[in-house]
């Protein structure tokens, strides 16, 4: 959540790289991969996605937001019987955030980080 509202608040140290979206596939599997200058954010829709991340293994389901730090290696599936659907944000921050950031999932209680994220996956077509 502090991600989110230090994006919102200190665009000029942010960087918005990208924002796509998963739409709902089951047995999907992206290979160990790490992104050097950027960091990613997967907001889970629907479904269950497992992450390896760093060698720490990382389970989001529908209202989980994952949070990749730039440089870690990743490898994500989509597990169980429902399929998969993410929205997947990348992100440049401010160097002096960026030294306190670590791998981590939060649970997004009342909905409002799917919203931004459709909100920016919706504007991010646009441009």
């Amino acid at each position: 959540m502090l991600l989110f509202v230090y994006f919102c608040y200190m665009e000029s140290e942010t960087k918005f790289r990208y924002c796509g979206k998963l739409k709902e596939v089951s047995g999907w599997h992206m290979k160990s991969h790490r992104h050097l200058d950027f960091h990613e954010i997967i907001v889970v829709l629907k479904g269950t996605i497992e992450t390896e991340l760093g060698g720490t293994k990382i389970t989001g389901t529908a209202g989980n937001v994952l949070f990749y730090p730039a440089g870690v290696a990743h490898e994500e599936s989509a597990i169980g019987n429902v399929p998969l659907q993410t929205f997947f944000i990348g992100i440049s921050l401010a160097d002096t955030l960026e030294k306190a950031l670590k791998c981590s999932s939060v649970f997004d209680t009342n909905g409002r980080l799917r919203t931004l994220a459709q909100w920016m996956h919706d504007l991010s077509s646009s441009h």
